[in-house]
């Protein structure tokens, strides 16, 4: 974990005393507001505040630190670098108040809010997630899915499921490794065939396919039909696979579902490796939370079931 620098972090700087000064917690509950829905009308709204008192409030502990903590972009606003890492600790801060009190009251669950991509998220999570909420009735699960690399942030989510890259700070546990199929709506049959790709950008088109053809050994121009069919995600993919507009290239826990339906047959039985592998990942500073290990041993078994029927199956 990197280690924090005091001495460039105007936070830490503030004298001790001023940590109770009831003043500095009401800016901090409205900053920390502003900063999770990045609207100074929504967090207004939802202190039930005008929006010149969020404005003074931000402007107040502006002042009190001495860094700027928004930067303003039209109607909405950014969190400035110093900003975005007062948001990361009052949000973990404020999380913990939460769980401290459901555990010195009882009768509020806790929450985890969870990051995911359209391809892990509803095809293989969401399916097993009943088995994980009734073990743990007191925890609230939020599903979320993000459309591009997601940043690691408490803001953001509390587990979050990436193929990217996991910066210092944070735990990076593999799930598994993402293997690739080629899939068709059943009847479609011949050595020809449209050709959906999940590589549509010019310098890259078809290049799932190409990786395919060569670990199959097919000549893919010579097998595509007309032109590419563009996909920008692997859920888009499918669907058009099911609707026998061309074969695609998706991971083979996403199509599960469908082959055991009889809505998608295999073209062939060869799957390769995308290259990536997914990682549930959390902040090093959660990592004894209850609801956090909760979670990762619930998903440690599920993974261990999933990665020994994918090894029998394949």
């Amino acid at each position: 974990m990197t280690k924090f620098d005091r001495n460039h972090d105007p936070v830490s700087k503030l004298p001790f005393g001023t940590r109770r000064d009831p003043r500095l917690l009401r800016n901090l509950q409205y900053f920390e507001a502003v900063a999770r829905h990045l609207s100074v009308t929504t967090a207004a709204a939802e202190l039930g505040v005008s929006l010149s008192a969020v404005s003074h409030q931000i402007r107040e502990l502006s002042n009190r630190l001495g860094e700027a903590l928004v930067d303003r972009s039209g109607r909405g606003i950014k969190l400035t670098p110093v900003g975005e890492r007062l948001a990361e600790r009052l949000t973990e801060t404020f999380a913990m108040i939460d769980s401290g009190i459901s555990s010195a009251v009882g009768g509020q669950p806790a929450k985890l809010t969870l990051l995911v991509c359209s391809a892990f998220g509803p095809s293989w999570l969401a399916p097993r997630l009943p088995r994980f909420l009734a073990t743990n009735p007191n925890i609230d699960v939020d599903l979320r899915l993000y459309a591009d690399k997601p940043k690691l942030s408490s803001l953001s989510g509390d587990l979050i499921f990436t193929t990217g890259p996991v910066r210092p700070g944070y735990v990076a546990i593999p799930v598994f490794e993402e293997f690739l199929i080629a899939v068709r709506r059943p009847g479609k049959s011949g050595k020809r065939f449209a050709m959906i790709t999940t590589d549509p950008e010019e310098k890259r088109l078809g290049a799932d396919w190409h990786s395919f053809g060569r670990a199959i050994g097919i000549d893919v121009d010579e097998a595509r039909i007309g032109s590419w069919i563009g996909s920008s995600h692997y859920m888009l993919a499918m669907e058009m696979a099911k609707a026998g507009v061309g074969v695609a290239i998706i991971p083979d826990f996403q199509a599960a579902e469908a082959l055991q339906n009889g809505l998608l047959e295999r073209m062939t039985e060869s799957r390769i490796s995308s290259g990536r592998s997914y990682y549930f990942c959390y902040k090093s500073s959660r990592e004894r939370e209850p609801e956090i290990l909760a979670f990762v041993q619930w998903l440690r078994r599920e993974v261990k079931v999933f990665v020994k029927e994918q090894n029998g199956f394949n």
